[in-house]
């Protein structure tokens, strides 16, 4: 094992470790122990039924690059098993499950299942922003309208109100940022990219991740109706992590916890997924999602709880699935950078085939 997964590994049990420090037991388990099976079973079938919907994303974005021959179904054993490496290994290693199993079964070039990655973090990252921003203006509209009724802000949402002319530029600056990117080929600043005083190495990357998500990206435009769809599933997928958050708020600590809250709650909290810190975000999750629940005026600890077994049933959900999937596709030993080594020797000898 490699150093840097060695050290990662590590600081990930310690920052569990601290938390279960932080938690008294007896009142972790109490509170689990007060929610029904019942309840249980029915947030793992909706987490299940979260992946489904990123499988149908994928489905959706494949098909926009002109891939309709594969079938929903073929691709749920690799993005449940893909998701549960995501969950243990660092850097979205499991994405590398996808790639894999895209080019073994249906012979898809690396490079086009990169392209559709990249695409799908993209829309990822856009529609956590426009369902975040719902959400903090249903937080503020609400503080409004109790303020109204003779009662005080909360804590979250005087510190929303305050922010909110800067937050308002940052979701402006993400999303035309984002939109930018789609509708406009940001290959053309490569060259004025490598002008400026910038260590190669870094151009290098900035460089290739505009060529790989250029490819995906051109045919967007193309298939308006296929994005829109896409932008759908996607949204649906935050508000379904959002009800999970909010049913296990309700079930564990209060009864009139606000939806919006536990959904602005759940998107900051999913933002760390896209470039996660430590393996499955652990840690940065839970602390963020935790932070938004305190300054609800909950306690620390109780908001801790719920940001922890919100974990807890998702880790279980797709160590059973997840587990299953992997097995199937026996993609234990598979490993990111074998897999984008071959990747770039496969591609080129197929675009030299292509050239003559």
């Amino acid at each position: 094992m490699k150093l840097r997964s060695t050290v990662t590994i590590l600081v990930t049990f310690f920052v569990l470790l601290i938390f279960i420090l932080f938690i008294t037991p007896e009142k972790f388990f109490e509170a689990i122990l007060k929610i029904p099976i019942e309840f249980f079973i029915f947030t793992a079938a909706l987490f299940a039924f979260d992946i489904f919907l990123r499988a149908v994303r994928w489905n959706i974005l494949l098909e926009i690059q002109g891939i309709k021959n594969i079938g929903l179904k073929n691709l749920l054993a690799p993005m449940f098993s893909s998701s549960l490496l995501n969950l243990v290994t660092p850097a979205r290693a499991g994405d590398a499950v996808r790639l894999y199993a895209l080019k073994k079964n249906n012979n898809i070039r690396y490079s086009i299942g990169l392209s559709v990655i990249l695409v799908e973090q993209i829309i990822t990252l856009f529609t956590l922003l426009i369902v975040g921003f719902g959400a903090l203006l249903l937080i503020i509209a609400t503080g409004i309208a109790a303020v109204s009724n003779g009662n005080n802000f909360t804590e979250l949402q005087e510190i929303l109100i305050d922010l909110l002319p800067l937050l308002i530029i940052v979701y402006l600056v993400g999303t035309v940022g984002i939109i930018f990117l789609i509708f406009f080929d940001a290959r053309k600043f490569i060259p004025l990219m490598k002008k400026f005083p910038i260590p190669e190495k870094i151009t290098d990357k900035g460089a290739d991740f505009l060529n790989t998500f250029g490819e995906g990206a051109k045919s967007l435009k193309q298939n308006p109706i296929h994005l829109l769809l896409a932008i759908v599933v996607s949204s649906s997928i935050w508000i379904i992590e959002g009800l999970m958050l909010w049913l296990f708020s309700i079930a564990l600590i209060h009864s009139n916890f606000e939806f919006e809250i536990a959904l602005f709650a759940s998107v900051m909290g999913n933002i760390t997924f896209i470039l996660p810190l430590l393996p499955g975000s652990v840690g940065t999750y839970e602390v963020l999602v935790g932070s938004f629940i305190t300054l609800s005026q909950f306690y620390s600890q109780d908001a801790l709880i719920i940001a922890l077994v919100d974990r807890g049933v998702k880790t279980a959900t797709l160590l059973v699935l997840g587990g299953y999937a992997t097995m199937v596709l026996q993609s234990q030993r598979l490993k990111r950078k074998e897999i984008l080594d071959e990747a770039k020797i496969d591609d080129k000898k197929e675009l030299e085939i292509e050239k003559n």
